[in-house]
């Protein structure tokens, strides 16, 4: 991978696209498919598939990106980038809530236009763009700590590891799941974990032999996803074990990910990695407010979901690119967006 600050590798690209239709992918599976039985996406082998891997390498794409540029990244450039990671978060969600509530007012002919409490909306400001807090998160301890890269890694080690001290509450449970793949980017991304991008194909066979069994091993209630992170409900060898399942998952995805990016460059794919954070912030809005159009058709059925849901996630992605294109001829577009660098998300 590129470490250059101003490489731009369409590689890269295309791998955060399709990782951020697999985001779009797995939400539409989770409500949209069983938006009436809680936890029966938990159940889905497609859902299982994908949340074992996609979440962490976004993570870890996003940690190598600020290690490979993290000589540029002071106090002032810092806070201004969590700023436009931030306050596109936040206009998005007020959009979603506005949304919701048009989306429930034409199905009940009732419109709810209370103010949430203080309580309800910082919660569900954390979990809609979730994401962007945790990486706004370790990029304020990087410009935080002085010094070199090797010390700004050892206080994000020490940071990983005290982390699961902290009970599970608000936004540390995310923070607890999230900073072990982003810290391991970043060494990576900064050039201290020696690990060459295309594995041989003996080690090609081992993780995928590893993560078969790791994926047929994962039973719904394993599958706590946000939590289970604290050594409030685990022990440490509990919660490395849980890790290191989810590592070996991680490594064979993005080896066979980066093998088909390189070989197979795909411009559509670059062009969706390249606005992952619109995407990802627009996507709750479209799949949420268009739930009720679908509760009526049979997708209780595994294989419908599955030609179903597909289909839905690519036209949601396309929506999402038209929302980008309108908001940003919009003088009001830095809200939506962020400034033009940060619209990956990276």
């Amino acid at each position: 991978m590129p470490t250059s600050p101003n490489d731009r590798d369409t590689r890269i690209s295309a791998l955060r696209g399709v990782l951020i239709f697999l985001v779009t992918l797995g939400h539409v599976i989770e409500w949209t498919a069983y938006p009436r039985i809680e936890g029966m996406a938990f159940r889905d082998p497609v859902f299982i598939g994908i949340y074992l891997f996609h979440v962490p390498l976004f993570f870890a794409v996003s940690g190598h990106l600020l290690g490979a540029r993290d000589g540029t990244l002071g106090w002032g450039k810092g806070l201004r980038r969590m700023a436009t990671l931030a306050v596109p978060c936040v206009a998005w969600f007020i959009l979603t809530t506005i949304a919701l509530r048009a989306g429930t007012w034409l199905v009940t002919g009732r419109f709810d236009a209370s103010l949430p409490g203080w309580n309800a909306f910082s919660y569900g400001l954390a979990m809609h763009g979730w994401y962007v807090w945790c990486l706004c998160a370790f990029i304020l301890v990087l410009i935080a700590t002085p010094g070199s890269k090797a010390a700004k890694a050892l206080v994000l080690g020490l940071a990983t590891g005290a982390l699961p001290l902290l009970p599970e509450t608000n936004i540390l449970f995310l923070l607890q799941y999230a900073f072990p793949f982003l810290t391991l980017g970043y060494l990576y991304g900064a050039g201290m974990l020696r690990v060459k991008v295309g594995f041989p194909w003996v080690l090609r066979a081992a993780l995928l032999l590893v993560s078969a069994l790791v994926f047929l091993g994962w039973k719904p209630e394993d599958f706590v996803y946000f939590r289970g992170w604290s050594l409030h409900s685990g022990s440490y060898p509990e919660i490395g074990l849980r890790f290191a399942k989810q590592l070996v998952v991680t490594l064979t995805a993005a080896d066979l990910l980066w093998l088909c990016c390189s070989r197979f460059p795909s411009r559509a794919l670059a062009y969706l990695g390249d606005r992952t954070l619109f995407v990802y912030l627009s996507q709750n809005m479209l799949i949420l407010a268009s739930v009720p159009l679908w509760k009526g058709l049979p997708l209780d059925h595994r294989a419908v979901v599955w030609l179903f849901c597909p289909v839905l996630a690519l036209l949601v992605s396309i929506a999402c690119l038209g929302l980008e294109r309108l908001a940003s001829r919009h003088s009001m577009s830095a809200f939506l967006l962020g400034s033009r660098q940060m619209r990956s998300g990276s």
